[in-house]
């Protein structure tokens, strides 16, 4: 079992972006390993304390944050990602192991390219059902549904084949919930400004990641084999033409917990896996 560790509420807000988060435990070391959140989800959601202490579980020597960015009143994507790299320097952070599940990967994806600017080092990044590793018609019904219904709608699916696995329901519910929540919040906070908000949050997470080909860091995907939102054969067409490009990359399918909201239904198997394929990516390339 993960240890229970404490957690400390992390909230920045200001008129470009809002940041929420938690830190499990309190290490003194410079290494984190950051999960960020998806779109519209809150880093300090009850539903990421499960991933959050499988990581800490994991990677006991390391500061462990479950973070989320948000445009503010007058934000940009580009603001999202500084305010990550803020936040780790103001930290004192100097290595850093990404982990980004939606949205959040095509923000892992940025934040990468600037942490690495401002001298911090990335020991690599995990990215799970990602948006953002290539271009999508914008306002497809298929991304429109993500936003709003693919966590429960997928989640369904896995109840009736898997109709005794009453743990995913409940992790789908609470995560569906952190998704109405936090689109309560922008309403409340943006009104008036919200609908071009969420449009151009729309374009940014139809479009592939101008950066994704400038990776050089080790990158673990996670893939369901039934998500209806990060599909499986595109995001293998990614990262082939990543391959190519000369990123060291490597894809897992996940084939009977297939769905959008895979780390919320198993988070174990999920920071094991991603983490464990990142450890052994990094003792082979040390060979």
């Amino acid at each position: 079992m993960p240890q229970r560790s404490e957690t400390v509420k992390i909230v920045r807000k200001n008129k470009d972006v809002v940041l929420t988060g938690r830190e499990y435990g309190k290490q003194q070391t410079d290494r984190a390993t950051v999960f960020l959140a998806g779109w519209a989800m809150r880093g300090d959601s009850g539903a990421f304390r499960r991933i959050g202490q499988e990581i800490r579980a994991m990677r006991p020597d390391d500061r462990v944050f479950t973070l989320a960015t948000r445009s503010g009143r007058k934000g940009r994507f580009a603001d999202k990602t500084h305010s990550l790299t803020e936040f780790l320097a103001e930290e004192g952070v100097r290595e850093v192991t990404l982990m980004g599940y939606s949205e959040g990967a095509t923000k892992a994806i940025s934040a990468a390219m600037e942490i690495q600017n401002a001298g911090m080092v990335i020991d690599g990044i995990v990215l799970s059902s990602p948006l953002g590793l290539h271009d999508r018609k914008f306002l497809t019904p298929s991304l429109l549904g993500a936003m709003f219904f693919a966590i429960p709608v997928d989640t369904v699916g896995h109840i009736l084949k898997h109709p005794k696995d009453w743990r995913a329901f409940f992790s789908a519910l609470v995560a569906g919930l952190a998704v109405f929540r936090g689109v309560g919040e922008e309403v409340l906070d943006q009104k008036r400004k919200y609908i071009p908000q969420l449009r151009r949050d729309v374009r940014e997470m139809s479009q592939k990641n101008p950066e994704r080909d400038a990776l050089d860091v080790l990158v673990v995907v996670i893939a369901g084999e039934k998500d209806t939102v990060a599909r499986r054969n595109s995001l293998q067409k990614s990262v082939d033409e990543m391959r190519e490009n000369g990123a060291p990359i490597k894809m897992l399918t996940a084939e009977k917990l297939s769905s959008h909201g895979l780390p919320f239904l198993r988070p174990r198997t999920f920071v094991r896996s991603a983490l464990g394929s990142l450890d052994r990516m990094k003792r082979e390339k040390g060979k």
